[in-house]
C-alpha cells in the first residue's frame, strides 16, 4: 500500500493532472507560437514554431509546478508533457499530410481537433502508468 498518496491524489495524479498539462501545453504553444513565434519548428507542421514550443514548456512546467501536491512529480510530468507530447501532434500531422486532408476534425478551431489533442493524451497517459508504476506504489 502506498503510503504517499490518498485516493483523491491518485485519482488527480493518474488522470486529472497529466490531462491539464497536455491541455496546458497545446494552449500555450498555440498562444505563445501566434504572438511571438517566427521559426518554423517541424517542416511537417509548419505553422508549430520554436518560439511556440519553448514558451509552452515553460508555462506547462509553471503549471506542473504550481497544481499538483507534490512539486516535484508535477515538474517530471510536465517536463514530459512539453517535450514528448507534442511530437503526438506531429505524427498527427503526417498521417494528415498523407491522407491529404486539413484537420481530422473542427470541434477545437486552431487546433488541429479533437483527434490531435487525443494523440499526445495518449503518449502522456502511457507516460503517467509507467511513471506512476515506476514508484511502486
Amino acid at each position: 500500500m502506498c503510503v504517499f498518496f490518498t485516493a483523491v491524489q491518485i485519482g488527480k495524479f493518474r488522470f486529472v493532472f497529466p490531462t491539464l498539462l497536455v491541455v496546458c501545453n497545446d494552449v500555450a504553444a498555440y498562444g505563445c507560437g501566434r504572438t511571438v513565434g517566427r521559426t518554423p519548428l517541424f517542416r511537417l507542421s509548419p505553422n508549430k514554431t520554436l518560439e511556440g514550443f519553448v514558451g509552452a514548456g515553460i508555462l506547462t512546467l509553471c503549471c506542473g509546478f504550481l497544481m499538483q501536491d507534490d512539486p516535484y512529480h508535477g515538474i517530471i510530468l510536465a517536463i514530459y508533457a512539453s517535450c514528448a507530447a507534442p511530437f503526438g501532434g506531429f505524427l498527427a500531422s503526417a498521417i494528415k499530410r498523407a491522407s491529404g486532408i486539413k484537420d481530422f476534425d473542427q470541434l477545437i478551431p486552431g487546433h488541429g481537433g479533437m483527434t490531435d489533442r487525443m494523440d499526445c493524451q495518449l503518449l502522456m497517459g502511457a507516460f503517467t502508468f509507467a511513471y506512476r508504476h515506476s514508484l511502486s506504489c
